[in-house]
């Protein structure tokens, strides 16, 4: 009788700690998750800015913002026809080089594009689709950056 007990007991003691493990691992893939998510974020890029133009009509604001030297954004937009690609992401100077912040959204024809708020200035840049970097094959000006191929975008 108290072999039975005795199984009985260490039975419903793995039961117990199987249960309260479960949740416990989920608790810890959310937070891994979040972790990923916001390590995603440049604070860079999240400053409050004032700009000359409006992107959707490019008309220009008042010469006092001029004045005062607001930082003055263009809305550049990179396009990439990859109809058979799964997933398409931006990287460059303007995200660190950071793959998985900026991925391009695809249209029907597959042509996958972004607009990316960037202040004037010489910018290198790669796609990378379904894990591999690839320079953009419209824009023939390139150059090198840390031994690999990247083109180049200037935003006046």
């Amino acid at each position: 009788m108290k072999k039975t007990a005795k199984w009985s007991f260490w039975a419903l003691a793995l039961v117990v700690l199987t249960l309260s493990f479960i949740p416990s691992t989920i608790w810890v893939e959310t937070l891994r998750h979040y972790r990923r998510f916001v390590g995603g974020f440049d604070p860079g890029v999240l400053r409050p800015t004032k700009t000359h133009s409006l992107p959707h009509r490019g008309e220009n604001l008042s010469s006092s913002d001029e004045a005062a030297g607001s930082a003055r954004l263009e809305f550049v937009e990179f396009k990439l026809r990859a109809p058979k690609a799964r997933q398409v992401y931006l990287v460059g100077e303007f995200n660190a080089w950071k793959d998985g912040t900026m991925p391009l959204l695809k249209s029907p024809g597959g042509l996958w594009a972004i607009a990316v708020p960037l202040p004037p200035g010489r910018y290198h840049y790669r796609y990378i689709v379904d894990g591999q970097g690839l320079v953009d094959p419209q824009n023939p000006k390139t150059d090198d950056v840390g031994g690999e191929k990247t083109s180049v975008k200037e935003v006046p």
